[in-house]
Order: C-alpha cells, then sequence, then structure tokens
C-alpha cells in the first residue's frame, strides 16, 4: 500500500515484482497490446487488467493516486493507470520538487553530523539510495 509519495520509489518496485511473479507483468508495459490472432489473449488481457485495477484501487492511497484510480474506475484500465501513476511519480512538478528535496539533502548531509542515528554503513547505503531516487526523477 502506498500512503505517502515519499514512498513511491519502492512502491512501484515491490509493485513491479508482484506483477512480474504473477505473469501480469504486461500490465506495466504501457506499449503491450494483446495479439488479436492468439486465441483468448484479449479477453486474458481483459481479465490481467481488471484484477490489477482492482488491486490499484485498492492499495493505491496517495491524493493524487486517488485521482488516477478514480479517472480509469469505470474502465477499470490498469494499463494506462499504472502508466499515469509512474508518470505522477517521475516526472511531475511533484516529481521534480522531490527531486529538489533529495538533492539539497545530498548537498547538506554530512556523515558523523548527528542527523543520522546508524552505523558508517548504513548511512552509505542510505545515501546511495537517496543518489540513486534523485537520478530517477531528474531529467537528464
Amino acid at each position: 500500500m502506498i500512503k505517502d509519495e515519499q514512498y513511491q520509489d519502492s512502491w512501484h518496485k515491490k509493485f513491479l515484482l508482484t506483477l512480474k511473479a504473477q505473469d501480469l507483468a504486461e500490465i506495466a508495459d504501457e506499449h503491450y497490446v494483446p495479439d488479436p490472432a492468439v486465441p483468448g489473449a484479449q479477453e486474458l488481457f481483459a481479465l490481467k487488467q481488471d484484477f490489477v485495477f482492482s488491486v490499484l484501487y485498492e492499495k493505491v492511497q496517495t491524493s493524487k493516486g486517488k485521482t488516477i484510480t478514480e479517472k480509469y474506475y469505470s474502465a477499470s484500465d490498469a494499463q494506462k493507470c499504472y502508466r499515469d501513476l509512474l508518470a505522477h511519480h517521475t516526472k511531475s512538478t511533484a516529481a521534480g520538487l522531490n527531486a529538489q528535496d533529495i538533492q539539497k539533502y545530498l548537498t547538506n548531509t554530512r556523515i558523523g553530523d548527528g542527523k543520522f542515528c546508524r552505523n558508517t554503513e548504513a548511512f552509505i547505503n542510505h545515501f546511495n539510495k537517496q543518489m540513486t531516487l534523485y537520478d530517477e526523477l531528474e531529467p537528464s
């Protein structure tokens, strides 16, 4: 469940792993279209869409996330819903502001400044994660 935008990175990673493990990964591929020549492919994709949309509708609890899921409620279009959620979390103004916050944190945080209460290894791991988040959010 995602209730706070700051946890969007780990939520997306877990969500994608779950989709892959459940043979639902095509939902996260905005370019995927079931092959009409394959018997039952469109029907199966429609069932997957319904199921994954129900998961998104229940588990996405942020303000903007609820707005996005409501937009696709009548169609149960999980593929477009996830596309819009990902765009919001990585390309929106909010994502840009989050990137600025992370950049400020990375610039001003120092090991041993008393703000991070765990050991040096944990600090380095945390700092690296923040750098990865920043790289994912900041446009090249």
